[in-house]
């Protein structure tokens, strides 16, 4: 997997793609990953991912790589969603 954006409370996609024959296989997710703290003892922290996606995994033509795109922009959205509807503006 090759991570794209790895900020602190940020989505953080990851890619794997592999390449046969003018083809290319490929893995996405898209992750939410944020520090956390245990209730119990709040000295003991780290970052967990609080929201993914499902994950796709395909193969794609090398004229059609536009299709893997749009998985992605797929995935942003039903992130962007997913934060709309837990943080509503007031």
């Amino acid at each position: 997997m090759l991570p794209v954006c790895p900020i602190e409370k940020a989505p953080y996609p990851a890619l794997g793609p592999w390449r046969g024959n003018g083809d290319y296989a490929y893995t996405l997710r898209l992750e939410l990953w944020q520090a956390v703290r245990l209730t119990r003892d709040a000295a003991i922290h780290s970052l967990a991912a609080t929201w993914s996606t499902s994950g796709v995994i395909g193969t794609v033509r090398t004229t059609h790589l536009g299709a893997v795109r749009e998985a992605v922009r797929a995935m942003v959205d039903e992130f962007i969603n997913d934060y709309r509807a837990a943080n509503p503006k007031p």
